[in-house]
């Protein structure tokens, strides 16, 4: 306190107001003649904004009160901007007083960029994003042109707010007026992208951040944030099976607050699934903050892929009891968790729930019916489905197609292949190794020769290593090992284990060790 006094005797404001500083982070207070001592330099020195700028603070709020009434009463807010600026920031920073700043900025005379920039920003930072976009359109129809710090701002506020729309038209403005080209509003723009995608789509949020010329931190944490929070990076280690990654951004996501965000929470869920940690995909289910059916979706799906249903059935019930509506994707992930180990009975039962729901006229649900009840051995039940439906895709035919081959229908398959193509239902990759396979089973050589040929002919189709391991397969069931060998060498990449295992298998049923063993060589 005594330091303070001589300073301000002595006429040294500025270090003055550095010692009001030091005081206030200690805990210390000035005292009435202070004040007084205070107020007198400043008016002597005409020289309001450094301590006003000291008094930010709410341990000096009092202060700064006092000292709004002396600047005044002296005249000195009318022609500096600068006393204004800091009796906001003082305002605002200080106690949080917006309503005395929007006094302070109505009564200055004087007013520019600066002053509508730091209004905005300190909304924006405040959690008052709306009224920031308010502040900024009443700017831009005020005539004052934002610059870089404005546009940062705003951008800001509509990412917040998941405005969109808005953020592109800000996004627009700073193309044509050139600041996009600026760092601050870059990371803006990245950020407000990257909150606003939906289902983790983060192209327009990487599009901006790959037009950034000078990185730094702040626009490298932007995208990677970005990436984080959209669930984009534990996606992409999820398909790589990457287990060691995914929990190393888990960790960034949980120093960044983001940990029990549903897209984080859920894309975590699949990563743990898709590596085969079901355990740890449940415990991070469990640990959500909020569950919403993608995040009930994620796991019922993830239990089904890994062959435990019981689960899958057991979590279905939790939705129901939680009043969730739920979805086709649900219904299908337990159809394919029913018709993975078999469970016909689960199957009924999903299909009673789908039927009560209305969902059945779903193309999604009905593919996935035919799926199930073809995999569980009800061919019957299966076809029952097919014919009930009002419209069908290439999934629907191939998988009806596929369940008559698997299930010893050759004919019946044949036949549905060629009302698929009657119905102008182009076929792909799928349908033709069962329609192959068809042909393998009932020994129609020429038959197959056929479709083998019309696959890239008609429909353009590429023969993949399935292809010809059917066609290998069907000419072993003939006897015919010698044109099968033929076949294999005359293949445009080199057979695999399965073609070779075919034409092996082809060559111990019939007896033909030697051209066997030249296979094997």
């Amino acid at each position: 306190m005594d330091r303070l006094i001589r300073h301000l005797d002595a006429g040294r404001l500025r270090k003055a107001i550095s010692t009001l500083d030091i005081m206030s982070q200690e805990g210390t207070h000035p005292d009435l003649i202070t004040y007084s001592l205070l107020l007198k330099s400043c008016i002597r020195e005409n020289n309001f904004q450094q301590v006003i700028r000291a008094c930010s603070n709410k341990d000096n709020v009092s202060i700064g009160q006092i000292i709004f009434g002396s600047v005044i009463k002296s005249g000195y807010f009318d022609s500096h901007v600068c006393v204004g600026c800091a009796l906001i920031d003082m305002f605002v920073m200080g106690s949080g007083d917006f309503n005395a700043a929007y006094k302070v900025f109505d009564k200055m005379t004087e007013k520019n960029v600066i002053t509508w920039t730091l209004l905005i920003t300190r909304l924006q930072q405040f959690g008052y994003s709306r009224d920031a976009i308010d502040f900024f359109i009443n700017m831009v129809s005020s005539e004052y042109i934002p610059d870089k710090y404005t546009l940062s701002g705003v951008v800001s506020a509509c990412a917040e707010l998941r405005l969109l729309s808005f953020g592109q038209q800000l996004h627009s403005w700073a193309i044509k007026s050139g600041l996009f080209l600026d760092v601050c509003v870059g990371c803006s723009l990245v950020d407000m992208y990257a909150k606003c995608a939906t289902d983790g789509f983060m192209a327009d949020s990487r599009k901006v951040f790959d037009r950034i010329s000078d990185h730094n931190v702040m626009s490298w944490t932007a995208i990677v944030t970005g990436y984080v929070q959209s669930g984009g990076i534990l996606k992409a280690c999820a398909n790589l099976s990457d287990l060691h990654m995914g929990e190393q951004v888990y960790t960034y996501a949980v120093k960044l607050g983001l940990a029990s965000v549903n897209c984080v929470g859920n894309s975590l869920i699949s990563m743990y699934a898709r590596c085969g940690n079901m355990e740890n995909a449940r415990k991070t289910f469990n640990a959500l903050f909020e569950k919403n059916l993608i995040s009930y979706n994620t796991i019922v799906n993830a239990y089904a892929k890994s062959l435990n249903s019981e689960e899958s059935f057991e979590l279905f019930i939790e939705i129901e009891d939680t009043g969730t509506q739920v979805d086709t994707f649900t219904f299908a992930s337990l159809l394919s968790g029913a018709s993975s180990i078999g469970a016909i009975g689960k199957g009924e039962q999903i299909h009673a729930r789908i039927l009560k729901s209305g969902f059945n006229s779903c193309l999604h649900i009905s593919n996935a019916l035919i799926s199930m009840y073809s995999r569980c051995g009800d061919i019957e039940a299966a076809f029952q489905v097919f014919n009930g439906m009002g419209d069908r895709n290439v999934i629907s035919w191939t998988s009806m197609v596929t369940g008559f081959a698997k299930h010893g229908f050759a004919v019946r398959a044949l036949e549905t292949f060629h009302k698929m193509l009657e119905a102008g239902v182009r076929p792909n990759e799928i349908t033709y190794i069962a329609v192959l396979s068809a042909c393998s089973h009932v020994g129609l050589i020429s038959e197959r020769w056929k479709h083998f040929k019309s696959m890239s002919m008609e429909h353009g189709i590429v023969p993949r290593m399935e292809h010809y391991a059917c066609m290998v397969d069907l000419l072993g069931r003939s006897g015919c090992l010698e044109e099968a060998m033929e076949f294999i060498n005359s293949m445009p990449f080199k057979a695999d284990a399965l073609v070779l295992r075919t034409f092996l298998g082809a060559c111990r049923v019939h007896g033909n060790i030697n051209l066997g063993k030249h296979a094997a060589r």
